[in-house]
This record gives C-alpha cells, sequence and structure tokens, in this order.
C-alpha cells in the first residue's frame, strides 16, 4: 500500500507539470516534496538518496541560471548526474519489484520490471525545474505522434523481426490485466517519460545548438540517438541497432514538433505495442 501512494503522489506531481493554470501547474513541487517525505518516513529512500536530490535540484536551478562556460559545466554535471539517477548508482533508493524473471509468452525472454524512485523523481525535477511543459497545439503533436509512429512500424518492427530479436505473438495479457495496466503505468512514468525528457528535451536541443547552423539539428539528433543506442547496450547488439532507429524516431518526432512530449508519447506507444503484439522483451525458442 506505501508504494501505491508513494507512485501515486509522484503521478499527481508528474500530472501538474502540465496543468494551464499557473497557480496550480506551480503545486507540483509541493506534491513531489510530499511523495519524497513519504517515501523517506516509510524507508523507501534514505537521507543521502534526499541530499543527492536535493543537489541535483540546485544544479539544475543554477544551470537554469548560467551563461557561458557556467552553463556548459551545468548541463554536463546535470547530464552525469542523471545518468547515475536513471542507472541507479547512486545509494539510499528503494525499487518496487512488480515482475521478476517470469517467461510472460511462449518463446519469449525472461520479463522483469520494476518502479524506481531515483529514476522517477530526477526525472520530475528535471521536467519541472528546466524543460517547458506549455504545449501551444496538442493537435500537432499528437499528428506528428501518429505519423512517426506509422513510420516506426513500419521499419522498426519488420526489421527486428527479420533478425529474429521478436516474433509476432499477439496476445493482450487479459488475464493479467492488473499487469498490463500497471506496464503501461510504468512505461509512461518511469521509462518514457524519463528518457525522453533528457535525451530529447535535455541533450538534443543542447547538442544541436553546438553544431553549425545548417547542420546543427541533424548533428543532434544523430548524436542524441547513438547515446541512446549505448544507454541499451547491456541488451547486445540487435538491442543497440534496434534502440538507435527507435530513437532516430523520438528524434524525428521532437525536430518535427518541437516538442519533447512528442517523443514521450511515440516511445510509450511502441513499448506498449510490442509488449502485446510480438515476443517480449526479445524472441527466445523454449
Amino acid at each position: 500500500m506505501d508504494n501505491w501512494l508513494v507512485y501515486g503522489l509522484l503521478t499527481l506531481s508528474f500530472l501538474l507539470l502540465w496543468h494551464p493554470q499557473k497557480e496550480t501547474h506551480r503545486h507540483w513541487l509541493w506534491v513531489l516534496c510530499g511523495a519524497t517525505l513519504v517515501a523517506l518516513v516509510m524507508g523507501k529512500l534514505s537521507w543521502l538518496a534526499l541530499i543527492c536530490l536535493g543537489g541535483f535540484y540546485g544544479v539544475l536551478i543554477a544551470t537554469k541560471r548560467a551563461s557561458g562556460w557556467y552553463a556548459v559545466l551545468g548541463k554536463l554535471v546535470v547530464a552525469v548526474m542523471f545518468v547515475m539517477f536513471g542507472a541507479h548508482l547512486l545509494p539510499g533508493f528503494e525499487r518496487w519489484d512488480i515482475v521478476e524473471s517470469q517467461y510472460l509468452k511462449p518463446d519469449s525472454g525472461v520479463f522483469s520490471f520494476s518502479f524506481s524512485l531515483d529514476k522517477t523523481i530526477a526525472a520530475i525535477l528535471l521536467i519541472g525545474t528546466y524543460l517547458n511543459t506549455q504545449v501551444q497545439s496538442w493537435k500537432r503533436v499528437l499528428t506528428v505522434v501518429s505519423s512517426v509512429t506509422l513510420i516506426l512500424l513500419c521499419t522498426l518492427f519488420p526489421l527486428m523481426y527479420g533478425l529474429g530479436f521478436i516474433r509476432w505473438q499477439p496476445e493482450f495479457l487479459v488475464p493479467w490485466l492488473s499487469l498490463t495496466l500497471l506496464f503501461m503505468w510504468k512505461q509512461l512514468l518511469v521509462t518514457c517519460v524519463a528518457e525522453e525528457a533528457f535525451f530529447r528535451g535535455f541533450m538534443q536541443p543542447w547538442l544541436s545548438s553546438l553544431g553549425p547552423e545548417k547542420w546543427g539539428k541533424v548533428i543532434g539528433l544523430l548524436a542524441t540517438s547513438g547515446l541512446f543506442a549505448l544507454a541499451h547496450a547491456g541488451g547486445g547488439s540487435k538491442l543497440i541497432l534496434a534502440s538507435f532507429i527507435a530513437g532516430m524516431g523520438y528524434g524525428i518526432a521532437y525536430w518535427w514538433s518541437q516538442r519533447w512530449e512528442a517523443a514521450v508519447l511515440v516511445h510509450w506507444l511502441v513499448n506498449v505495442l510490442h509488449f502485446m503484439l510480438f515476443s517480449y522483451p526479445f524472441y527466445q525458442a523454449q
């Protein structure tokens, strides 16, 4: 029950980031503080973890206000700290394990998933402090999301099927409906929002600005997709290739819409479709 309370508050803080009324929007930080306090009292994170989060928040604020080389240094520190949160390298954070080493479908590899406080809280801090969440036209965002998702369905999935990484196994997991809903929630809150806020919301615009004006966006797209692929290196060469192609799609969604939220939605749809329609997380003959 305590995990439900903590992640329920984190979800509320996350949703408040997009509230159209500024007065209500500003409450995201108070709700996040409440979730963090509850997690601290319930032993889900330690005082050392709280200090790390406070330091990250301070660096974000300083970087937002800095200019010149101070801004570059601040962005480097933000990037390193976020990667450490995302890779669970900092101590004092407890995970909420939902599935541990199970086979969900025939001829699929071992599947595990969990909620992680470090990655989730760091992402909310990054979004609330550094990124713009005032979307001017959701219609444009959704149009781009539909187009890029269709492109990836026609390119990424056939390629991965041809390489033997996935197999067609449509199963909507009705007997495990609660598990499916938890997976969709986790993918949105922990995986897609966190990764796209960092890679497309933070890294891609920064790397694009470092290149020449004519080719800056292309360089930013390729560099960010490469970094995204390297973040999945633990899954082997096929996953690296899949992640690079997917990262290109997510980066294009950001480029076309100029909204990192478009990349979040494409990423989420791709992961959910993979989960429901194909062997997950990968094909493995049994």
